[in-house]
């Protein structure tokens, strides 16, 4: 034989494996046939503008399009405002399970965006989101709900305004009925082109130091909302701030730890010079974030009943509160 042709035929041998190592990548596993597979034509649900005294009720469609049994290992609501309930956890192929959802509107405003998570034993889908979507409207709209202060320098005055606009036909009318405190002052001022009033709440400027709390009650002619009540809190700093005024926490057996913030008031300024603690077994941490801004953090305290009503003092050279003493509140655990 031709020896060049000998080679060619070696060659023409070699080349599959050459190529082969070549070779384009297997395709994918098909996927198992014997599976679940979770559907729901519809899961999302716009439900429009509803008033917030009312209930939305709506029934999400589940379809099992596998070739096995679908379980449905739970359907878990994003919040307490919404209860789901199944007809039937355990789904054949081709059948359909109703998840009835329930939200309730009680008391919300404004856009609502609640979701309902459903896990199964779908290998490819393991959770599915049904949502629903809408917004509540109150017929009596209240702005803000709560008045919250929580720097006021001692010797100034605050006002806020408490928003109160109707829905309802009939001219709302709004009476003050009490602002909690003798030392809040309440206006009421009708607003222009709207069937509303704000509640214009003025402060004296001898609001105490510390945390002043209380609760404005409203009377309006609607009946939807024939009282209105807004808490308010006021926290006035004196020479300097100090958060939190307490050191509270429940009786246990784990040692905690717990932070203050200390910063200006009247009193630009300062420094903090030492902290005492009630407890030689506590420790007590002086960090400057800034001049004249503090974190203290205390450490290994036993909240025992023991040390319910004692001081924790911390000593500044800022002039008239010279020493701060913030109490512990240890409550009894039941």
């Amino acid at each position: 034989m031709n020896p060049y042709r000998t080679l060619l035929y070696l060659g023409a041998a070699l080349l599959p494996v050459c190529a082969g190592a070549q070779a384009p990548e297997s395709p994918p596993a098909a996927p198992d046939p014997a599976a679940a597979k979770i559907v729901c034509e519809e899961p999302n649900f716009e439900f429009g503008e509803v008033e917030n005294s009312q209930t939305i009720e709506h029934d999400f469609i589940l379809r099992n399009d596998g070739n096995t049994t679908l379980e449905i290992v739970k359907a878990k609501p994003s919040c307490g405002c919404t209860v789901a309930s199944i007809s039937n956890k355990q789904i054949e192929p081709g059948g359909t399970a109703t998840i009835k959802a329930k939200l309730n509107l009680q008391g919300r405003e404004g856009k609502q965006h609640k979701s309902i998570t459903v896990e199964s034993n779908d290998p490819d889908t393991k959770t599915l989101s049904l949502l629903l979507r809408g917004t509540a409207i109150a017929l009596v709209s209240v702005r803000p709900r709560t008045i919250m202060v929580p720097r006021l320098i001692s010797g100034e005055a605050a006002t806020n305004r408490i928003r109160i606009v109707s829905r309802e036909e009939s001219p709302l009318e709004v009476t003050v009925t009490t602002t909690g405190n003798e030392k809040v002052n309440a206006k009421v001022v009708p607003i222009e082109d709207v069937n509303g009033y704000e509640v214009v709440l003025t402060t004296t400027d001898t609001l105490p130091k510390g945390t002043t709390f209380g609760r404005i009650t409203v009377k309006t002619n609607t009946k939807s909302r024939p009282v209105v009540n807004v808490p308010f809190r006021y926290n006035v700093v004196g020479e300097i701030s100090v958060y939190p005024l307490e050191l509270a926490m429940v009786t246990q057996v784990k040692v905690l730890t717990r932070t203050l913030t200390l910063g200006p008031g009247t009193v630009q300024q300062f420094t903090v010079e030492q902290v005492i603690v009630p407890d030689a077994s506590m420790k007590a941490t002086i960090q400057e974030i800034q001049a004249s801004r503090y974190r203290i953090v205390v450490s290994n305290i036993t909240p025992s009943l023991d040390l319910n009503g004692k001081f924790l003092k911390i000593i500044t050279t800022a002039k008239g509160m010279e020493e701060v003493s913030v109490p512990f509140k240890i409550i009894a655990k039941n």
